[in-house]
């Protein structure tokens, strides 16, 4: 159709040789007119004492400029690339009428099973009481107890890595083998389309999925305020840690060409029986949310909560270690992300968060003011070198 013809156009020119050209130029003078301020001259420790120091902040007052322009040529690129292209990507994909329109009409889910938190944790460590303790695998003594219930929620990850990679798959592997939806599970008043194989992803999947690395408590951390701020404004309800609410340290992603199959994968999902520790508890259907910007209209989220097995059969293929606890049946273990987004937006997406981290890297060097000595700023400068080689190895030409 012409709506693919104009994506798979806007795909090929994604590539912008100028803009890369003048960044890299832009980067290399900033390496130049660094090593020169840095260079070594002193010979010896005493020689400094008569001497004065290089200041942060004069290397950031000489950077200045070279800083903003690579800031302000990364934020045209990312608008080139998250609206036009997209626009036109999404086209693409609306033009597929009938298998579009299951996009657009995710079932609802019931709320006795709607979930936006961590499991709860009766422990007397890592949340903030007057008798909170330190963590037995934590890493401030007790001083951080919102770090500390981070820290145990990654362990808690990597005891259930495997168990939630075992029922993703079961949903992958059914997806990619299945003739039709009916042979899913799906009835042909839902799904009366037949599954169409010439969209496929890479390896000529129908779906194909991955997972990404289990989110570091540090990182979780700044989150974690956030959601504490809401808790004081009311905006959340207050619970004994506000670390709870991060719900995304087992995530993966579905890739798929086929809008239909969203619809499927959801549903799937939403009958609990072939992944049937998987139960979805919170829905953001970005690509029908016409208030967010056009870049960020790419998937749906969601939450899924990880169900510790039903019974001994489900025990045993889980991977869990130790022995089947009846009590614990059913029970939510850990909430979990799901990213369902089409071929082309990933495309789309590995440029973008290039140019992301070129603006996020420039925001950085231009605070080095705030440090005291110069070594600091250094690490923050090789950030951008950093930088630069990610868009040479991603970027053709």
């Amino acid at each position: 159709s012409g709506a693919a013809e104009r994506a798979a156009e806007a795909l090929k020119n994604m590539d912008n040789p100028c803009a890369r050209s003048s960044l890299h130029a832009l980067q290399c003078k900033i390496y130049n007119e660094y090593f020169k301020l840095v260079m070594p001259s002193l010979e010896t420790y005493s020689d400094a004492e008569n001497k004065s120091e290089l200041r942060a902040a004069t290397v950031n007052a000489i950077l200045e400029d070279t800083l903003q322009n690579i800031k302000d040529e990364a934020k045209k690129e990312e608008s080139r690339l998250g609206n036009e292209v997209t626009e036109k990507c999404l086209d693409k994909y609306k033009a597929l009428k009938q298998r579009w329109a299951k996009v657009e009409c995710l079932p609802e889910i019931s709320k006795e099973k709607e979930r936006n938190r961590q499991p709860i944790a009766n422990t007397a460590f890592g949340k903030k009481t007057t008798t909170h303790e330190a963590s037995p695998f934590g890493s401030t003594n007790g001083n951080n107890p919102d770090l500390e219930r981070l820290e145990h929620l990654v362990l808690m990850s990597r005891l259930l890595l495997s168990f939630f990679q075992r029922q993703m798959e079961k949903i992958s592997e059914q997806i990619n083998n299945a003739k039709n939806p009916q042979e899913l599970g799906l009835s042909y008043e839902e799904f009366d389309l037949p599954f169409n194989n010439s969209f496929t992803v890479d390896g000529g999947k129908r779906a194909s999925l991955t997972f990404g690395p289990i989110k570091k408590a540090e990182r979780a951390l700044k989150k974690a305020k956030e959601y504490e701020e809401e808790m004081n404004k009311g905006e959340k309800e207050k619970i004994p840690s506000p670390s709870d609410y991060v719900i995304d340290f087992l995530r993966c992603t579905f890739e798929v060409e086929d809008p239909y199959l969203v619809g499927v994968i959801f549903s799937m999902l939403l009958k609990e029986e072939i992944a049937t520790c998987l139960q979805i508890c919170r829905v953001k259907n970005k690509f029908v949310n016409d208030k967010l910007p056009k870049h960020i209209r790419t998937n749906v989220l969601m939450n899924l909560a990880l169900l510790y097995p039903h019974n001994e059969e489900e025990f045993k293929d889980s991977g869990l270690t130790g022995e089947f606890d009846s009590l614990m049946a059913g029970k939510c273990l850990m909430v979990c992300e799901l990213q369902i987004t089409m071929k082309d937006f990933l495309l789309i997406k590995v440029r973008l968060v290039v140019f992301s981290y070129f603006e996020y890297v420039c925001f950085k060097l231009q605070t080095i003011y705030e440090y005291t000595h110069i070594l600091k700023s250094l690490t923050l400068f090789l950030i951008v070198l950093r930088g630069y080689r990610i868009l040479t190895m991603i970027l053709p030409g």
